[in-house]
Parts: structure tokens; C-alpha cells; sequence
């Protein structure tokens, strides 16, 4: 499956995105591609600097199958973090922006506004790209 999708969710990932592969292959090709790009010692370089930052906020207490939680920290080389939406939504926001901040140098210093996560919030998906180059 891709990364966690299967059958009618997993032909419309491939038919939106283009993909050729078989699944499990993608994962495999992310991975390659995340290799190549951030493997590189930018964390010291004064004149490049190429950091990502991937993360999954879900709510407390929802069951995710560990396949699924494995590949999104193996091959996104995102962080899976659990948190309190239903009843702590400010919170919640305030530690995502904060970890989003942190993760680009205070670049993005609030990725999710105000008002945007709600007790029936569940998940929030975050990418994030920091590039410093000169």
C-alpha cells in the first residue's frame, strides 16, 4: 500500500500524482530521493543548508497500525506525535508552531492560525522545507 492507503485510495494517489511504481516501491523512491537531498552536511554550512521537517500530530487515543507508523517515521522521516485536540486545541497548535518553528530556524513561526484546529480535529499533516543557500 502507499503509506498506509490501498486499493480505490491508492489508484487515485497514483493517478493524481503520477506514479508508476508498485506499491511499497514509493516509500522505497521518497526515501532514495530524502537520501540524496538531505544526507548532504548542510546542517554546518554556512552557504547551504537543506533541513525537512515532517511531522504527524494525531488525536490521543486513535489507533494507528504500526506498518503505518513505521513507514511514516522509516521513509517521510517524520515524527509521530499524539496530542489532545478534542479538548486541548490551543495547546495542541501552540506545540505543532513551536515545533515547526524550531525545525526552521524561525523561518515558519506559526504554521496552523488561530482558529483553524477544532475539537473534531483528529490529524494534522506538516511538511516543512527549510532551505538556506547563497
Amino acid at each position: 500500500p502507499y503509506a498506509g492507503a490501498k486499493e480505490g485510495t491508492q489508484f487515485q494517489m497514483q493517478k493524481v500524482l503520477h506514479l508508476q511504481l508498485p506499491g511499497g516501491r514509493v516509500e522505497e523512491a521518497i526515501a532514495g530521493t530524502n537520501q540524496q537531498i538531505f544526507s548532504r552536511p548542510s546542517d554546518t554550512s554556512d552557504e547551504l543548508r537543506v533541513l525537512q521537517a515532517n511531522s504527524l500530530w494525531v488525536q490521543t487515543g486513535i489507533p494507528l497500525l504500526p506498518s503505518y507508523l513505521n513507514t511514516v517515521e522509516r521513509f517521510y522521516r517524520g515524527l509521530v506525535k499524539r496530542v489532545d485536540f478534542v479538548n486541548q486545541q490551543e495547546t495542541a497548535r501552540s506545540e505543532i508552531n513551536n515545533w515547526t518553528r524550531e525545525k526552521t530556524f524561525g523561518k515558519i513561526p506559526a504554521i496552523i492560525p488561530q482558529g483553524t484546529i477544532s475539537a473534531a480535529t483528529r490529524m494534522v499533516i506538516v511538511n516543512a522545507l527549510y532551505l538556506k543557500a547563497k
